[in-house]
């Protein structure tokens, strides 16, 4: 919810989602492989009430820090305390913060990148919200714009479309029968990759505006299958431009993570 109370999907989208979307001035492209992108990221301007849900690329920022480049913020370059424990507990020193620019928005703008002497890189869509209300850090990955959740619940996104999948699914033609079901997918859909990536960058048939896929585990494909499926996702999600008329969501467990990515990256 937003601080008027109306649910963020129902509010207008200015410079805000533009450059959210950005990161700080580069173009989202859905299918770059140079962009670091984070999917299921939430910006508000407090000041507007304007809302941005979607991916954003954070890129420009992680560059501008690898090149040792300071933004012009006092905040930029500077200790990250961790008052409020958000981030697992360090000494003190060990985490440093890093403004991403928000263009349209006073000052610079809410999101942060913080990063730890081991080479931890977070981002934080709303660093200045307290601690009860705030979004939960999402750990960068330059591999994939999934969500990653200790223990997904679509019982909280109740103004969504939220498509669970079953467990133990080990088999391409059963996944793609989920898949369709799930999703509700039309009678034409071909089952298979191609025809997947197809409906996945359309939902058409469906009202709501975010729709989510959740999986409670990792199918029990090949190799070389599984490794299709999660870059079909990948790149369905990051081919949803803000302003379209949907947002796709993918979730995996955070036990997960580790094994999605190495696939990823294979």
């Amino acid at each position: 919810m937003t601080p008027q109370g109306e649910p963020a999907s129902s509010l207008p989208t200015t410079s805000l989602a533009a450059a959210a979307a950005a990161g700080g001035g580069a173009k989202v492209n859905g299918t770059s492989g140079s962009a670091a992108m984070i999917g299921g990221a939430t910006v508000t301007d407090r000041a507007t009430g304007n809302v941005y849900e979607g991916v954003v690329n954070v890129q420009p920022t992680l560059d501008r820090i690898a090149s040792g480049t300071k933004y012009s913020s006092r905040n930029d370059s500077t200790t990250f305390n961790n008052n409020e424990g958000i981030l697992p507990p360090k000494p003190s020193g060990y985490y440093t913060e890093y403004v991403v620019p928000t263009p349209g928005v006073t000052g610079v703008g809410p999101q942060r990148i913080v990063t730890g002497q081991n080479g931890e890189t977070y981002y934080m869509p709303d660093q200045l919200q307290n601690i009860h209300s705030c979004p939960k850090v999402i750990a960068m990955t330059k591999s994939s714009p999934f969500r990653y959740e200790a223990a997904p619940d679509p019982s909280l996104r109740r103004e969504a479309f939220v498509a669970v999948m079953p467990h133990a699914i080990g088999m391409k033609s059963t996944l793609l029968e989920a898949l369709a079901s799930a999703l509700a997918f039309p009678a034409y859909f071909g089952s298979n990759w191609d025809a997947l990536f197809d409906c996945l960058r359309d939902f058409s048939w469906i009202a709501e505006r975010n729709i989510v896929l959740v999986h409670d585990d990792l199918p029990a494909l090949p190799e070389r299958e599984l490794q299709i499926y999660l870059r079909v996702l990948r790149d369905s999600v990051l081919d949803w431009s803000p302003e379209e008329a949907h947002r796709f969501e993918v979730v995996f467990k955070e036990t997960d993570r580790e094994a999605v990515e190495e696939v990823l990256r294979r």
